[in-house]
């Protein structure tokens, strides 16, 4: 409770600073393993609402365990939405590659620089961009000129630079581990 008392003062001074309220009904708290007598003191003094997980946060899923594949469903749309809008376009090869080293590139490190992928939510994206980049249909099945390994190549390999999601998101994920090792002065030190 002392902690709780003192998070909720700075809050009362940051208000009084600057004017700005945390609207209680739109306020959470989340608890681990927390006693129901405590969980009733610290919810009545804070006037804020208990969270329960799962719940999104600037679009990605939280959770107090590892996520299931069903919780990347919203990043796996977001991935599929693009392609399909795309499809309705006449691309050359050229354009479908900077598309998904930009923007479905972009999604992914979005994602990936807070969430560790599975190899099932992996292989769902390398599938879709697949057929997205050599136009494959149900009606037209076409010749494929390089696995999609090759593809994820460097320029100097023979490959066409396209990101590797998994390698990526591991790189993007030790990033933190660097910050921490290097000291910085981030709350998430503690």
């Amino acid at each position: 409770m002392p902690s709780i008392k003192k998070v909720s003062q700075t809050l009362q001074d940051f208000a009084c600073v600057f004017g700005l309220n945390p609207n209680p009904n739109k306020t959470n708290v989340y608890f681990g393993e927390v006693d129901i007598s405590v969980k009733a003191q610290i919810l009545d003094a804070t006037n804020f609402i208990e969270g329960h997980f799962p719940f999104r946060y600037l679009g990605i899923p939280l959770h107090s365990s590892s996520l299931k594949l069903e919780m990347y469903n919203a990043m796996l749309k977001k991935v599929e939405n693009c392609i399909t809008h795309w499809n309705t376009r006449n691309l050359a090869y050229a354009g479908k590659l900077k598309l998904l080293n930009s923007v479905i590139f972009g999604i992914n490190s979005f994602w990936g620089a807070v969430l560790q992928f599975k190899n099932n939510l992996v292989n769902a994206i390398k599938k879709l961009c697949r057929i997205f980049f050599w136009s494959i249909t149900e009606d037209n099945r076409r010749m494929i000129y390089k696995r999609w390994d090759d593809i994820t190549a460097p320029w100097d390999e023979g490959g066409l630079n396209v990101k590797e999601i998994l390698s990526w998101n591991h790189a993007l994920l030790m990033k933190w581990l660097f910050n921490i090792e290097k000291g910085g002065n981030g709350l998430w030190r503690w």
